[in-house]
């Protein structure tokens, strides 16, 4: 396919523009593949000291000690918090509560006066005071029947 008009006419075909390969990219074509090593997964951990691996280890478990340290710290100030919450629930729960106390031992001792006893009997109910007040003991007849009994 030839060109015949344009840029492209007055140019060289692509085959003489091809040049040779640099230096290092000749290196890398003549190289060998990489080959695998049987059994290189197995001996990876021998690459550390015993002495390497121990603070390893050694830093593992304080690792888990700390975050188990910072997950109990958590949960107390979680626990205080939640208490003290109740704790102030209760104190104004049982300031409320006494103030209440007080206001029915107030009208506990209104109901109790017996002069307002008598003066709601007589306006609400529409009782009279009686003229006549007879008593009867009990105890002395139901000791006579007892007595007869036996």
């Amino acid at each position: 396919m030839a060109y015949t008009h344009g840029n492209l006419a007055e140019q060289e075909p692509y085959e003489s523009q091809v040049t040779e390969l640099p230096e290092r990219s000749r290196h890398a074509a003549e190289r060998p593949g990489f080959d695998v090593i049987p059994g290189s997964r197995e001996s990876s951990g021998d690459e550390l000291a015993p002495w390497a691996r121990t603070a390893v280890r050694s830093a593992r478990v304080a690792v888990v000690y700390v975050v188990a340290l910072f997950v109990v710290a958590l949960t107390l100030i979680g626990v205080t918090r939640l208490v003290l919450e109740d704790d102030s629930s209760i104190q104004s729960s049982l300031t409320d509560t006494q103030a209440q106390s007080k206001q029915l031992e107030v009208q506990v001792a209104i109901n109790e006066d017996s002069d307002r006893i008598l003066q709601y009997s007589t306006e609400v109910y529409g009782m009279v005071p009686a003229t006549q007040v007879s008593t009867v003991d009990v105890s002395s007849t139901a000791q006579g029947t007892q007595g007869a009994a036996e």
